[in-house]
């Protein structure tokens, strides 16, 4: 893969609230992932194509979207299955300050 180092893996500053709520925050990295990735506000309209997040620490593939937010349209700042999160911070000793990379491979 080709292009600048942006187009292909992206740093997030986990925080405290991240802790807290159990999500990663992608406010500032729509451009990072598809369009067609974007789905409805609720898990009960449609959803977006899913994304597939190999996680480090995690057996499986995550899948999922990221939803929209219903007044505006806009993607919302966390991807909508955020269960691994909680794993992921623990396997990890995550703590506020600590940063994330994630990495687009195909």
């Amino acid at each position: 893969m080709s292009g600048r180092v942006g187009d292909r893996k992206r740093l997030i500053c986990v925080n405290a609230a991240n802790l807290r709520a159990k999500h990663l925050y992608l406010t500032g990295h729509a451009d990072f992932f598809p369009a067609d990735c974007y789905g409805a506000p609720t898990a009960k309209g449609t959803p977006g194509k899913p994304l597939r997040l190999d996680v480090s620490g995690i057996a499986e593939p995550v899948l999922t979207d990221i939803p929209t937010e219903a007044k505006s349209g806009k993607p919302r700042r966390f991807f909508r299955k955020r269960a691994w999160v909680r794993v992921f911070f623990k396997k990890h000793a995550i703590k506020p300050g600590d940063t994330v990379s994630i990495k687009r491979v195909g």
